[in-house]
C-alpha cells in the first residue's frame, strides 16, 4: 500500500515542541487572538537586561512561538517558495555508501548447499545528475561515474550506467544505456509514481515515499510549530501512520534544513535528510550540500542501510530555457521500445512523437539544456 499524507492537522506534539494548548502548536490557517499580558507576565517575556529568569519562566518562554514569527506570514513565505520552485533545473553529484551489515560482512552471501546467492550491495558509487520541473512536467538523468566494492566484486559494471526517466502528465517514459551506447531498456508507461529522487525531498517538493508532489495548498492543512526565532516545523502524518516533519530556518529564506520520516513502530527504518552550505541562486537562498540516511534500529544498535551525499553544481529557477518542449525523450534511433500503456507489446519503431531534445547517447553528460 502506498502512503499518502492527510493534509489535514497533525495532532500530537511532535518531539521538542510545545502541547495541542500552547499556542506555538497551531494548524497553520488559524490566527488565534493573544490575550492581554500583565505586567508581571510582560517583565517576564522581556526581562531587565542582565536579570536571570526563573528556570520554569525559561521554560514556558521556550515553548512559546516568538513574536518575530508571524504563522500566517511564515504559511505564506513557505507557500511562495513552493510556487517558485515549480521551474527548476538542479544538477548535482552524489556518492552513494552502502556500509556491510555486519563487519567484515561480504556482498555475496552463498548459503550452503543452495544453488542462489543473496546478493547485497556494499561499498560505494558515484553518480552525476540532472533534474528538472516544469509545474508539474518531470525529467531524471543520471549517470553512474564511479564504483568502489560494488556486490559482485570489484570490476563489476551495471547494466544501464546511463538512464533518463521523464514524466509528461499522460504519461512516463524510461530509457537506459549501457556504457557503449547499447538501449538496454525504453519503455512508455502510464505512470503516477515518481521515483525516489533526493533532490525533492531536498527542495521541499516531496515527502519519502509519497506518489505526488507537495503543493502549496497542502501546507495549509498541516501542522505549523515555531519552537524559536529561527525555526518553522511543518508535521503531517500520512495514512500508515508515519510522521513526515519538515524543518525550515528563517535565517535561510526558509529553506529547508531538515526532513524525518520517522513510522509509528520504533523497529522500522527512518529516513532523514540534512540540508547545508545555503547560497543564493537567481534570487533563492538554495542548500547546495545534502546528506541522506536509511537507518534501521537493529538489536546491536543502530544500522545504517545507505548514506547519500551530495553536491548541487547549479540552479537555474525561472530559467525561460526551461520548456515543455525539452521534457519528452527522443529515442535512439532503431530503438525497440516496449508500451506497456497497451497490451504490452515491443514495438520496433520509435514513437512517431517529435521531439526536440537531442538523441541521447552514452557522451552526453547532463547539463542545461541549450
Amino acid at each position: 500500500m502506498k502512503a499518502v499524507i492527510v493534509v489535514t492537522a497533525f495532532l500530537v506534539a511532535v518531539s521538542g515542541c510545545s502541547t495541542e494548548s500552547d499556542s506555538s502548536s497551531q494548524p497553520a490557517d488559524q490566527d488565534k487572538a493573544s490575550a492581554p499580558q500583565t505586567s508581571a507576565q510582560a517583565s517576564q517575556a522581556n526581562p531587565p537586561k542582565g536579570a536571570q529568569v526563573p528556570p520554569a519562566a525559561q521554560a514556558e518562554s521556550a515553548s512559546r512561538p516568538s513574536a518575530r514569527q508571524d504563522p500566517r506570514e511564515v504559511l505564506r513565505t513557505l507557500q511562495q517558495r513552493l510556487e517558485k520552485l515549480s521551474s527548476v533545473i538542479v544538477e548535482y553529484d552524489t556518492k552513494v555508501t552502502y556500509p556491510p551489515l555486519r563487519p567484515g560482512e561480504q556482498a555475496i552471501v552463498r548459503p550452503e548447499g543452495k544453488n542462489f546467492s543473496i546478493v547485497r550491495a556494499t561499498g560505494w558509487r558515484g553518480w552525476k545528475h540532472k533534474f528538472m520541473l516544469l509545474d508539474g512536467l518531470s525529467r531524471y538523468e543520471g549517470r553512474i561515474l564511479d564504483i568502489e566494492g560494488a556486490a559482485q566484486g570489484p570490476d563489476w559494471r551495471p547494466r544501464t550506467e546511463f538512464d533518463v526517466k521523464t514524466y509528461l502528465g499522460d504519461r512516463g517514459e524510461y530509457l537506459g544505456l549501457a556504457g557503449d551506447g547499447k538501449v538496454q531498456r525504453a519503455t512508455v508507461h502510464d505512470l503516477r509514481a515518481l521515483p525516489g529522487a533526493e533532490i525533492e525531498i531536498a527542495l521541499g517538493l516531496r515527502a519519502q515515499g509519497q506518489t505526488d508532489r507537495l503543493f502549496p495548498e497542502a501546507l495549509a492543512g498541516m501542522r505549523l510549530d515555531l519552537p524559536d526565532d529561527e525555526r518553522a516545523v511543518l508535521s503531517a502524518t500520512d495514512n500508515t501512520g508515519s510522521t513526515h516533519e519538515w524543518t525550515f530556518l528563517r535565517s535561510q529564506g526558509y529553506a529547508l534544513k531538515r526532513y524525518v520520516l520517522s513510522p509509528p513502530e520504533s523497529h522500522r527504518t527512518v529516513h532523514e535528510a540534512v540540508m547545508d552550505d545555503f547560497r543564493d541562486a537567481d534570487g533563492m537562498i538554495m542548500p547546495y550540500s545534502m546528506v541522506f540516511a536509511s537507518r534501521t534500529p537493529s538489536p546491536g544498535g543502530e544500522r545504517v542501510n545507505f548514506k547519500t551525499e551530495a553536491k548541487v553544481t547549479l540552479y537555474r529557477i525561472s530559467d525561460p530555457a526551461n520548456t515543455p518542449e525539452i521534457y519528452p525523450i527522443k529515442w535512439p534511433k532503431g530503438a525497440r521500445i516496449w508500451d506497456r500503456r497497451k497490451a504490452s507489446q515491443p514495438r520496433t519503431k520509435p514513437t512517431s512523437r517529435p521531439a526536440t531534445q537531442p538523441a541521447t547517447s552514452p557522451t552526453t553528460q547532463p547539463g542545461v539544456p541549450s
